[in-house]
Parts: C-alpha cells; structure tokens; sequence
C-alpha cells in the first residue's frame, strides 16, 4: 500500500494538519532554525551533519549504524550545529524511525537539561573505518547528555507529496528538505502548503533557474495559493478556504508574510547534479550566488563532497552561512576534527553587510578558476 494510500480518509492525522493553518510557532520555529543555520555568522560558517548510511551521488559510501539517535548526538557533541534526518532507505539507507529516534531524544534532552548546562566530553566518536570503504561500520559511544537544545532537526525525503510535508510536522522536526530538481514545476504548491501549515523549508538547488523559481515562488506565497496551478497549491487553497473562518483576512496576511521568511528563506546549493549523472561541478555555488537576492534575506548552505577546510574557508570568504556535510562526516574517525576546524574558521575580510560583498564574490571565483 503506498504512502497516501494510507492517508486518503478525510480524517487522518496528516490529512488535518494539511486541512487547517498554524498559527502557533511559527515564528519561534523559524528563528529556531535561522539561529542554527547561521550560528557561524557574522564571521564564520555554520556546520550541518547529513546523517545517512548510503548516498545516491557516492556509490562506493556505506555506513551501517544502528542508533542515529547517538550519532546524531555525537556529532552536536562535537559543535555540530543541525543535523538532516534521512527516512528514505532506498537513496539514503534511512528509516521513518531514525526521525523519530533523533526528535524524540533532542525532547528528552531538552527537558532535562538547561540552556547553560556544559557537554562533558565524555560523549565521543569512536574508531571508524574509511568512510569509502564498501564495508564501512560505526560504533558511536554517548555517555552524556546531548546538546540538542541548540539545534534543529531537518526532515529528509524525497518529497513529492504535500502528506510528507504534514508527516514532518507531525514529527516536529524543525524544517523539511525539498529538491527542486526532483518536484520541478511542483515546488511552488509545496511551498505554499508549507506556509500555511506553519512548516520551515530548505530548498535545495543546483542551477541558477532553481533558485529563481525557490526564490521568487516562495515570495508567491503571501499573495494566496492559485487553483489550478498544481495538485499541491490546490491543497493549499483548500487549507486557505477551510481556515477563512477563523482567522480575519489581515490576519492571515500577516501569517503568511511572517511565514514567508520560513519557507522562501533557507537555499541549499548542492555542487552535485543529481540530473547528470551526480557530476561535480565543485564552483557551481559560486557561479548562480548572483541569482539570490542581496542583503541578508536568504540563508545560503552549500553541500556536495566537502572535504576539507580550504573548501570551508572558500564558501565563507563568498559570503555562504554555512556547510552541510556527509559522507566526509558520517564513519570519519577524524569527524570531530574537521568539524572543530571548520567552526574555528575566521572570514578573511569583516564586511558591513555580513558577506554579501558582490567584489569578494567575484574575487573567490577568480581563485577557483
């Protein structure tokens, strides 16, 4: 039975959260994952922990761990500052229940510790084989609390289906991860959906148009959904027509233009083509960094085979607010390391507006080339 076959009735928990707006915790969630995201910044590079046992874009990557959530754990230990939560087993090895596992011990852990309480370092990362070999095994030691309280948990899928979206909100997480190229013409309509439910989005992108489209559809968001412009932008309507009489129109605009910061504000730039045979085009987030809007309204990550600090600095020095690393991470004895070194990472030149500085841009694609 597929995954909406299983959520058709009008009544299910998925198919309500998508039926109606929240208009609770939004905002704190937003801010939440925007304080994370960019908890490198004003000078210096956020960390993220792509926490997978396979990956599509490197075959020869394996890393057969049992409790995610103790990895997951680890890696925070180690300043880690968000982790990606896989439940796709076909591309990522994941399961639904590796979700569940990190979200429920980041609550645990929140509950019983407090904002000022100190991580001995007892929690550690053990002996690991390379993490390319085909029989790469972990072993993760936590004896201590996690720091989780400082952290978000990103839903990871390959989302095609407004119920995911429902599905990580059921689950708290703090975000969901959305591929542009694999819901194309879909990703406005998710987007919306996500606003409404109240749901951060990190889109991610490889192309210039791929930003355009997350960029400019997102801001689509605070003028209402269109019928007919997508099955998921239908839903949205609908959630937006089921919900119109409890909220008052000015109130809703002004939810979904607070929301908007949440779905339209995180880009994911991945050096990887998935469409092309995963070939690297390691300049690739320093070519399309011109489509994103100037200022400091979009958190920029990039992604795809990071393997060492010079990448790290070269990605600050452009003005990104932060890395999201797996393979390199995920069965890397030395992990606690490179991620330590990469946080202690410094810009090379203070800018006014946090890094955006068109003429260092243009500077750093020079020393790529």
């Amino acid at each position: 039975m597929s995954f909406r076959s299983q959520h058709q009735n009008p009544n299910d928990d998925l198919q309500l959260i998508l039926s109606y707006m929240d208009i609770d915790g939004g905002l704190s969630k937003s801010q939440k994952l925007a304080s994370c995201l960019r908890s490198g910044r004003p000078h210096g590079l956020s960390v993220g922990i792509d926490l997978k046992r396979r990956s599509p874009t490197e075959p020869s990557f394996r890393c057969d761990f049992s409790d995610p959530a103790a990895v997951a754990s680890a890696f925070l230990d180690c300043h880690a500052d968000f982790v990606f939560a896989n439940c796709d087993f076909s591309s990522y090895g994941g399961e639904l229940n590796d979700i569940k596992q990190v979200k429920s011990s980041e609550e645990r852990w929140f509950e019983r510790s407090d904002s000022k309480s100190i991580i001995p370092p007892s929690t550690q990362l053990t002996t690991f084989r390379s993490p390319h070999s085909s029989l790469c095994s972990s072993q993760i030691v936590a004896t201590a609390q996690a720091s989780f309280p400082s952290s978000a948990v990103v839903f990871k899928d390959i989302i095609i289906d407004p119920l995911q979206l429902a599905l990580a909100k059921q689950l708290n997480c703090d975000a969901a991860l959305v591929l542009a190229c694999v819901v194309g013409s879909e990703l406005p309509g998710l987007l919306d959906i996500a606003t409404l439910i109240n749901l951060p989005v990190i889109v991610e992108c490889h192309t210039e148009e791929e930003v355009k489209i997350a960029v400019e559809n997102g801001g689509e968001t605070k003028r209402g959904a269109k019928d007919g412009r997508s099955e998921a932008t239908a839903a949205a309507s609908n959630c937006v027509k089921r919900s119109s009489h409890v909220l008052h129109s000015a109130t809703t605009n002004n939810l979904l233009l607070g929301a908007l910061l949440i779905t339209a504000g995180v880009i994911l730039l991945n050096r990887v083509d998935r469409f092309s045979g995963n070939a690297f085009y390691p300049d690739q987030p320093f070519a399309i960094r011109n489509a994103l809007p100037p200022g400091n309204i979009i958190t920029t990550l990039v992604t795809g085979r990071i393997n060492d600090e010079a990448s790290a600095q070269s990605f600050l020095d452009a003005g990104f607010d932060g890395v999201v690393m797996g393979s390199s991470l995920v069965g890397n004895a030395n992990a606690d390391k490179l991620i330590r070194s990469i946080k202690d990472l410094e810009m090379g030149e203070v800018r006014s507006d946090k890094g955006r500085s068109d003429e260092l841009i243009t500077l750093a694609i020079k020393k790529k080339h």
